[in-house]
């Protein structure tokens, strides 16, 4: 048996929109599994707005946004469905963001190792991306806030004179910033 995709297809209907009932594995349950077809489309844009009309009007049921003359498993795996619409609004809202941001995440995956296999001595700057420069330098702790150094001086000095341990912190900042300075121009 082969599970071939139908290469020929009615024209204009390319996308439906389908909705599953079943006993297990589906958000709507029932004792035996039920597909209903709710429109077929030419694109999957038209497919998808016609789902969320049906969210609209009935939510009953999640509406799955699938390929003509395509295979697929009943109940369909929300993993492998690029477009699903779930009965409920908060949970499309979710499970559409999810969606988009591992197709972001990969996306910039496969972006990342390309550039590492291009590039192998680390040069990973790309113009216009003045982030890129950035990415390969070590983590650098913090320069001291002078209020953190001022505290740590009030419990050394404690009879010092606030305007002497402001002054005192300031230069210990500096002489912080300039050693810095010095490391990063060797």
């Amino acid at each position: 048996m082969s599970l071939t995709a139908d290469t020929i297809l009615p024209p204009g209907q390319l996308f439906a929109c389908v909705s599953i009932v079943g006993p297990e594995g589906c958000n709507q349950k029932c004792d035996k599994f039920g597909l209903k077809i709710r429109g077929c489309f030419a694109t999957q844009e038209e497919a998808a707005n016609w789902a969320k009309k049906l969210q609209a009007d009935d939510a009953t049921f999640d509406v799955w946004v699938m390929s003509m003359g395509q295979w697929v498993l009943i109940p369909p795996d929300p993993a492998q469905c690029e477009d699903t619409h779930y009965a409920n609004e908060k949970l499309e809202e979710l499970m559409s963001g999810y969606r988009a941001n591992q197709r972001e995440a990969a996306k910039m995956f496969e972006e990342r190792k390309r550039d590492m296999i291009e590039n192998p001595d680390g040069n990973y700057i790309k113009p216009g991306d003045e982030n890129s420069k950035f990415y390969n330098k070590p983590d650098v702790p913090p320069i001291s806030h002078p209020a953190e150094i001022l505290e740590r001086l009030k419990k050394e000095k404690p009879d010092a004179d606030m305007e002497e341990l402001v002054k005192e912190a300031d230069r210990l900042v500096q002489e912080e910033i300039e050693e810095r300075r010095k490391k990063e121009e060797e």
